[in-house]
C-alpha cells in the first residue's frame, strides 16, 4: 500500500478516478511519440514501482511486463498504460492469495496461454502461465518469448515448455518437502500445440522440434499429463493479454484469491 502511495504521488495522481482493467489492447493507432527526458525518467521510476507491486499480483503482471519491455525508449502511449494502470490499482488496491488446502489430490495443475505476436513493435508473443497444488496458488508469470513465433500453435507450444519446466521445478521442491506421489497435470486450451506434442512426428515444425520433443519424452516417461481446456476457462488469459471488465472478473473468481 505505502508503494502504490507512493506511486500515485510520483505520477501525481492523488485524486484520480479508476478503471476496472488493469491494461488494454495495444493498437497501431497508439501515440508513439517518444518521451522528454523528465518524463522518462518519471515513466522509468514509476515502472520500477509497478514490478515490485505486481511480483504477488496476478491480475497486473501483463500490464507491467508491457511496461518493463519500454523502459529503454519509453513513449506517450506507453506513459499513458502505466497511469491506467495505477487507476486500476485506486480501485483493486490489493489482491489476497488464500492458502487453504482442498482435499488431499497429489495433481500439481498448470495453465498456459499465448498471445500471437501480441507486441506491435518487435511481434514476440507473450507467454503466461500459472501453477497450482490442491486448490493453492503457487506461482505465476507473464514474458516475452524470446523468439518470433511463426505461428499461434508455436507460440501455445513455447507457453507449454515453460510450464513443464515451471511444474517440474514445483513437484522437485514438494517432493523435498516430503509430499510423494505427486503428478503433474497441464492445461491448455490450444488443440495445436496439445496434438503436436502427442504425435510421433515432427514434420513441418523442425524450427520448435527441440522443445516438442521434451514435452513428448515427459509424456512418454508419465511425467506429465495434458488436458485441453476452454478458453473461457483458462486463467492464464489474462497473464497475456488485456482482457475486458468481465472476462477479468470471471477468471480471477476461478482462483483461490480475494479481490480488493
Amino acid at each position: 500500500m505505502k508503494t502504490l502511495s507512493k506511486l500515485k504521488t510520483l505520477l501525481g495522481m492523488e485524486n484520480s478516478s479508476s478503471v476496472s482493467t488493469p491494461a488494454v489492447a495495444a493498437t497501431k493507432n497508439d501515440d508513439a511519440t517518444g518521451l522528454s527526458d523528465d518524463d522518462a525518467s518519471l515513466y522509468k521510476s514509476g515502472t520500477g514501482m509497478a514490478l515490485w507491486l505486481a511480483h504477488d499480483r496476478v491480475d497486473c503482471q501483463f500490464a507491467v511486463r508491457s511496461l518493463a519491455q519500454r523502459m529503454s525508449n519509453p513513449r506517450v502511449c506507453d506513459l499513458a498504460a502505466l497511469k491506467r494502470l495505477v487507476r486500476y490499482l485506486v480501485l483493486v488496491p490489493q489482491l489476497t492469495y488464500v492458502y487453504e488446502p482442498s482435499g488431499n489430490t497429489k495433481a500439481i495443475q498448470g495453465w498456459s496461454d499465448s498471445d500471437w505476436g501480441g507486441d506491435i513493435v518487435g511481434r514476440r508473443s507473450c507467454s503466461g502461465g500459472l501453477v497450482c497444488f490442491q486448490g493453492m496458488l503457487l506461482c505465476s508469470w507473464s514474458r516475452t518469448q524470446h523468439v518470433i513465433s511463426l505461428s499461434s500453435a508455436e507460440a501455445e507450444l513455447y507457453a507449454l515448455s515453460l510450464l513443464a519446466c515451471e511444474a517440474l521445478a514445483v513437484q522437485n521442491v514438494l517432493c523435498e518437502l516430503g509430499h510423494e506421489g505427486t503428478f503433474v497435470c497441464l492445461h491448455t486450451n490450444s488443440s495445436a500445440a496439445k496434438a503436436n506434442v502427442e504425435k510421433s512426428s515432427s514434420r513441418g515444425m523442425r524450427h520448435i522440434e527441440i522443445k516438442e520433443l521434451f514435452i513428448r519424452d515427459l509424456l512418454k516417461m508419465q511425467r506429465i499429463r495434458i488436458r485441453k481446456t476452454s478458453g473461457l476457462c483458462n486463467v492464464a488469459d489474462v497473464l497475456t493479454k488485456g482482457v475486458d471488465k468481465a472476462t477479468l472478473s470471471r477468471l480471477l473468481n476461478l482462483l483461490p484469491v480475494i479481490v480488493g
